[in-house]
């Protein structure tokens, strides 16, 4: 009787063993799945930096840009209000000039006349001639 409990006692140490030993080989597989995970976090983590490090360039750059935006705007405005502002004088001289030629073609047409005091001199007509040529030029 004591041979079968010796018997007995045997064949369940083997038995625990063999348990010990696939536990362990689950424990070494256990391990290495979770030192792999580790070191897919801390990848992770790097790739996450550099990508807020990205981000954050980027978020600098476009607020430059927008600045840069800002301030060709402003300056295209005030290009085309000078732009308009020169296009009204142009069209002032313009306007001047053919008054003047019309009043100095009706003055050779009638040179018997008297000069009248509107008609400009030959000298204000060249003057306005070249103040228009220079303005539509700029």
């Amino acid at each position: 009787a004591n041979m079968d409990a010796v018997l007995a006692l045997e064949n369940k140490l083997k038995e625990r063993e063999g348990v010990l030993a696939e536990l362990r080989k689950e424990n070494a597989s256990l391990t290495k799945v979770h030192r792999d995970q580790m070191k897919a976090l801390d990848q992770d983590s790097s790739v996450s930096k550099d990508v807020e490090e990205r981000i954050r360039t980027l978020k600098n750059e476009m607020r430059t840009m927008k600045m840069k935006y800002a301030d060709l705007k402003k300056q295209q405005s005030g290009l085309e209000s000078q732009l308009k502002e020169k296009h009204t004088h142009v069209i002032t001289l313009d306007e001047k000039l053919r008054k003047y030629m019309a009043i100095l073609k009706g003055k050779q047409t009638t040179s018997h006349q008297a000069p009248t005091q509107d008609a400009p001199s030959d000298l204000e007509i060249e003057k306005l001639e070249r103040q228009v040529a220079a303005l539509k030029e700029a």
